[in-house]
């Protein structure tokens, strides 16, 4: 069966019944975007890999009473973000979540996305060197928003701000990236971002 053909309602009603495979095709849709995702809360990847695979267990251990109201990826990015937060607090890291200078690192997605996309090395140096001068919560906005392609009102719901707060984000990001790429290789590379999401 091809489950990238069904909707998201129809995918989750099959691991409702209990499709392991249904399941399998949802972790790997997912899996490698949330490890990327997580860097943005710590570099420590065991605790990275320890959320996502704690998320996945709690999702299928659920899943009877689970109700997806918007889409997938905003359910469980949503629960992913709660759950490597609650993790680091226990953990008791120093750094802060919400510290505008901690870092997401895009280097290893967007390497990949670049080279794909036969974007040279000089200037996939100059996009992941403009990216990480971005504060967090921008870079995270973008992400969510470019990458992910999800909604501002998902995006306002999983980082916990107002939606008006979100398009303040995204536009201050946008237009820092715009001042340190030419604006036509910009575009090009944000077209690329797009069409680069994980199948």
């Amino acid at each position: 069966m091809d489950y990238g053909s069904l909707s998201d309602q129809k995918l989750w009603a099959k691991v409702v019944d209990g499709d392991n495979k249904a399941f399998e095709f949802i972790y790997r849709a997912h899996s490698k975007k949330l490890y990327v995702y997580g860097h943005r809360f710590t570099k420590d990847t065991s605790i990275i890999d320890d959320a996502i695979q704690e998320v996945f267990i709690s999702i299928w251990s659920s899943r009877n009473r689970i109700v997806i109201s918007r889409s997938l990826s905003h359910y469980i990015f949503s629960s992913y973000r709660r759950l490597i937060i609650k993790k680091i607090n226990e953990e008791q890291f120093c750094e802060s979540i919400d510290d505008p200078n901690n870092m997401l690192d895009f280097h290893h997605y967007m390497q990949g996305v670049l080279e794909e996309t036969n974007i040279s090395d000089f200037e996939g140096g100059k996009t992941i060197s403009a990216l990480e001068k971005l504060p967090s919560r921008q870079k995270e906005a973008i992400y969510l928003r470019y990458i992910e392609e999800l909604s501002y009102e998902s995006i306002s719901d999983i980082m916990g701000v107002q939606i008006p707060y979100i398009y303040n984000l995204i536009f201050k990001g946008l237009k820092t990236l715009k001042e340190n790429i030419k604006i036509s290789r910009f575009a090009k590379i944000l077209v690329f971002w797009v069409l680069s999401i994980f199948h």
